[in-house]
């Protein structure tokens, strides 16, 4: 049977891909993103054709649209559905867009952007529940000469130059509290305290922070002190060190909280200080075993260790459990590297790329608070998920006195998607 022939013409002025920008841009809105992003000092002349503003809200629509670098905005361009929910004529090109970013060349430039991201985060951290900070760090390879990289820690490439950026979430909501950029380098005891410090005073005002998760870049005695003093509740990866591992191999009970025909899971915890602690800490350990235990006599050590510091007064196996619950801030991390592509390094200046990283944590953030107002099976759905099937959609334009309307495909299978967060823009 041959297939129909189908003529093509391109000739439709008003029909855009970009059917989800405009829900995307009236939640930015309610949420009062323009108004703060007009507060910035980053600023172009009275008579430029697009203010800085303007181009900023554009350059986060289309990330949140799933359009990971700023050269893919070229797509926009001339889309007259964009241009008309902007208010202007035609979209800026993407050269415009590249030097908006080269406007915030200082790190006060870049922090004034902190302030931007507060403003989700209070429709997402509430007081309901104490909040949990965690902290981690990823990896940001670069491929080519972008200012203030490093050759340092790099798993996967080896011995190329990076980025390492500092991420501070919320455990609860799974919000974004602070982003800094940096080299390469494993981050020191100062820079993780600052990112301790800066999330925490981004948390809402009256939501009590109760506990710190971080991995084993952390436990250093000037880190842990820090949260002692401000009395938060730690579990924090440690390394197994030589003086760790000697510690364990005596007084240590064991209490076995797990156990089949192939695995093993054993708990304890010891009074631990470390060379470079001034004190003892308690550190829970976690041993496992793929291998039954038949009583026989093993030639091998075959556990598998894990050590937490902690000063939470729990049993180690519910510290355990609980630093466990940490581990969903590496899918939060793995959510803006491939929702909102935070590994593709846009500039060659650092202070341009450390806003270019804050821009995409504000989009993350927004993105989270629009998913809370979708149907529940839709609300821990990933990123790259609500991108396809809420803001990638056809429509077509039509002007009629006076008046503008979208027009939405009839037969779109996600229309109640999008009903649901429309009814929470609604003015009630």
């Amino acid at each position: 049977q041959n297939s129909c022939l189908i003529n093509e013409q391109f000739d439709l002025d008003n029909i855009t891909p970009f059917a989800g920008a405009n829900i995307i841009v009236d939640y930015m809105r309610q949420l009062g993103i323009n108004h703060k992003l007009e507060e910035l000092s980053v600023k172009k002349a009275p008579w430029a054709d697009f203010s800085a503003s303007i181009e900023l809200q554009i350059i986060m629509t289309a990330y949140m649209l799933g359009l990971g670098r700023i050269d893919h905005t070229r797509t926009m361009e001339y889309d007259k559905f964009l241009a008309q929910k902007f208010g202007l004529a035609k979209l800026p090109s993407t050269s415009n867009l590249y030097r908006t970013l080269e406007r915030f060349h200082s790190a006060e430039k870049v922090s004034e952007l902190n302030s931007v991201n507060q403003l989700p985060i209070r429709q997402l951290v509430t007081d309901d529940k104490q909040a949990i900070i965690d902290i981690d760090s990823t990896v940001n390879t670069v491929h080519g000469h972008q200012e203030g990289t490093t050759v340092g820690y790099n798993p996967r490439y080896h011995g190329r130059a990076s980025y390492q950026p500092l991420l501070a979430f919320e455990g609860n909501s799974k919000a974004c509290l602070y982003a800094e950029l940096r080299s390469g380098k494993m981050p020191d005891s100062d820079e993780n305290i600052k990112v301790y410090r800066n999330a925490k005073a981004n948390l809402p005002v009256g939501v009590k922070l109760g506990f710190v998760r971080a991995d084993r870049a952390f436990p250093s005695d000037k880190f842990l002190s820090v949260l002692e003093k401000d009395q938060v509740g730690y579990a924090i990866k440690l390394k197994l060190s030589k003086n760790v591992k000697k510690r364990l191999s005596h007084g240590v009970l064991w209490k076995r909280i797990h156990c089949d025909d192939s695995y093993i899971i054993e708990v304890g915890s010891v009074k631990l200080q470390l060379h470079d602690w001034d004190r003892p800490r308690k550190v829970a350990f976690v041993r496992q075993t793929n291998y039954a235990d038949t009583g026989q006599i093993r030639l091998f050590n075959l556990w598998d260790y894990q050590a937490i510091v902690t000063n939470l007064d729990w049993d180690p196996e519910d510290i355990w459990r609980f630093y466990n619950q940490r581990c969903t801030c590496e899918n939060f991390i793995k959510e803006l590297k491939y929702g909102l592509n935070i590994d593709n390094i846009s500039k060659a200046s650092f202070h341009a790329n450390a806003a270019d990283l804050w821009l995409k944590v504000i989009c993350y953030n927004i993105l989270l608070a629009m998913k809370s107002h979708a149907p529940d099976e839709y609300k821990n759905c990933s990123i790259t998920k609500f991108q396809r099937i809420l803001f990638t959609v056809p429509a077509l334009m039509i002007k009629h006195a006076r008046r503008i309307t979208l027009r939405l495909p009839s037969w779109w299978p996600y229309k109640f998607v999008w009903q649901s967060i429309r009814l929470a823009l609604t003015p009630s």
